[in-house]
């Protein structure tokens, strides 16, 4: 079973009954590269089950990089081709474009639970 390095399991954060007949796993946003989609402290749901399409939103995990949440810009058709990610921030955060064999999964993002109002604010 392929998981994502550092995923939280179903039981660990608690998923909707709706979605608790997928392989779906949590990550805690830990910095702030997709404000103001996604803010430190948000908790991002993604189905391993699913296959990422372009402008999704996607945690990779990317060999040498560890774990990213970015949008999916472009994939590799046919195994050809690069991964391309885009933070929400261009000018901040460039993309990030990997080869095929660096990147060790990739899962569309399916719900955010957002993290608490003050937060959000700040």
């Amino acid at each position: 079973e392929q998981v994502l390095e550092g995923a939280k399991r179903m039981e660990e954060i608690p998923v909707p009954i709706e979605k608790r007949d997928h392989r779906i796993v949590a990550f805690v946003v830990e910095d702030n590269s997709m404000y103001p989609r996604l803010i430190e402290g948000d908790i991002v749901y993604v189905n391993l089950d699913l296959i990422p399409e372009v402008g999704d939103i996607v945690v990779a995990q990317i060999e040498g990089l560890g774990i990213v949440i970015r949008i999916l810009k472009a994939k590799p058709k046919n195994g050809k081709g690069r991964w391309v990610f885009r933070s929400w921030d261009d000018l901040m955060y460039p993309d990030i474009v990997v080869e095929p064999n660096k990147v060790i999964a990739v899962a569309p993002q399916i719900f955010v639970k957002h993290a608490s109002l003050s937060k959000r604010l700040r």
